[in-house]
């Protein structure tokens, strides 16, 4: 079963043109910027092997997919893959609960008109900051922590979206860019099948389940997973001020009782950060 979900390159460029809308004059050019990604040693855990053809599995498609929607939002290649890898947390939470999610509800959205059963949608956002190489900050390779877009990076459903846009884009920055992964992925996830028959959606929702396991299995093989979820919580706690360990448990997805760990911890570190500063 796992290799009916294995994509040859030549399948996955077929995919990502069709969704990119790519004339077919310049799917040489397309295919060299694709290529470009494994240069730069992306998606992660992908290899090619000298002599076989090298193929992708689901996580592996739609970490590629998610960068090539940055590039869309401005952010050369290198940016973007330095983004998501600082993200990788984030980025993987929202791409297991979206594909959770089209598992349950396989024929995505319609693009004519909403239906009831439509998925709920998972968002990733950030401030792309493109003039960031004009800044007077160091470049994002030799001082990491200054790069807007890696600090901004977080990931919610559209009642965070609804609830937080204005508080978003009302303080230093008022600009965000936003990708619906749950769309995304419903376009990529393109089945060899008829798209009204069985097999299609038994398909698409093979490929969604695949991927959540792969990204459950991400975290699970990962050593600083822990670490990297603390970095985000506190990083999401100093951004949108959040008090509350239900609406931080909602919000990130964590137990209630770790969220309640987290802002109890960050209220001790702003106590102390308080003290330290006064003689």
């Amino acid at each position: 079963m796992a290799a009916e979900f294995a994509w040859t390159f030549g399948e996955l460029e077929a995919v990502f043109a069709a969704v990119h809308g790519i004339d077919q004059t310049k799917r040489t050019a397309f295919q060299a910027r694709l290529k470009n990604f494994h240069r730069l040693r992306y998606p992660i855990g992908f290899k090619a092997v000298k002599g076989k053809a090298a193929t992708y599995t689901p996580l592996q498609v739609i970490d590629l997919a998610l960068a090539l929607e940055m590039t869309q939002l401005g952010l050369p290649p290198e940016r973007a893959i330095w983004v998501l890898t600082a993200n990788r947390w984030p980025a993987l939470m929202a791409v297991r609960m979206a594909a959770a999610e089209l598992y349950r509800h396989p024929t995505g959205f319609d693009c004519e008109k909403p239906r009831d059963d439509e998925p709920f949608s998972m968002f990733v956002y950030f401030d792309p900051a493109s003039l960031s190489p004009l800044t007077l900050h160091l470049p994002a390779e030799v001082l990491p922590d200054m790069d807007l877009a890696a600090n901004s990076f977080f990931y919610g459903g559209l009642g965070i979206v609804r609830e937080e846009i204005a508080n978003w884009t009302s303080g230093y920055v008022p600009r965000i860019s936003m990708i619906n992964v749950t769309a995304m992925i419903g376009l990529v996830a393109a089945s060899p099948f008829d798209a009204e028959s069985d097999e299609h959606f038994a398909y698409r929702q093979g490929f969604f389940l695949k991927l959540v396991e792969e990204a459950e299995a991400a975290f699970d093989d990962w050593d600083g997973c822990n670490d990297a979820e603390a970095d985000y919580v506190s990083n999401l706690l100093e951004r949108e001020n959040i008090t509350d360990a239900t609406h931080l448990s909602d919000r990130a997805n964590i137990p209630p009782e770790r969220a309640a760990r987290y802002i109890a911890e960050e209220a001790a570190r702003k106590t102390r950060r308080a003290y330290d500063s006064h003689p």
